[in-house]
Order: C-alpha cells, then structure tokens, then sequence
C-alpha cells in the first residue's frame, strides 16, 4: 500500500476540508464540498494533491515542489479530464 502524504492524509478527511475553505469562503457549508482527488490506480507513485469540487469551482491543491515540474500541469488535466467525463456522465443519466 502506497503511504499517502500528512497534507492529503489530513485534508481527506471532510472536516478538516472544510476548515480549509471556510479560510477563505467563511459561507461555505460542509454539504458544498465534495471530494474528487484522483487516486493512484496504475502506479505506484505518491502525488501530493487533493481535488475537491465547491458548487460550480474545482480546486486543485498540490504541495510544493523544489523544483518546476510538467508532472503537476498533467495532474491538473487529468482532474479537468475527470471532470469533463463525470458531467458526460451526468448528462447521460439525465436524458
């Protein structure tokens, strides 16, 4: 089993989500977060991000690199991807 980092091991759990993002959004209810971090399916790897949908906003939080990587725009597409295909979804269950 793949450890996760403290940072994701933390903010997974709903409550301490939610006292992130009322850090800035102090109207936010616990019911407008929904998480969407992508786990690792296909490899081994620790990616240090957390993904988390607030109404129509999806946010994407990763921890700080030593360096610039292309690891984290590929990341960051794939939680767009991700959610491109839930609203495909979504849509097709509506209809």
């Amino acid at each position: 089993m793949v450890k996760d980092s403290v940072f994701t091991m933390i903010f997974r759990d709903k409550k301490y989500l939610i006292q992130l993002y009322r850090a800035l959004h102090p109207e936010a209810t616990e019911d407008a977060l929904t998480d969407i971090t992508i786990r690792n399916m296909l490899t081994n790897g620790i990616y240090n991000d957390l993904g988390f949908r607030a109404g129509d906003k999806i946010l994407f939080l990763a921890e700080q690199q030593p360096s610039w990587t292309m690891n984290i725009i590929i990341r960051a597409l794939m939680y767009l991807a991700q959610d491109f295909w839930r609203a495909g979804k979504r849509r097709l269950c509506l209809s």
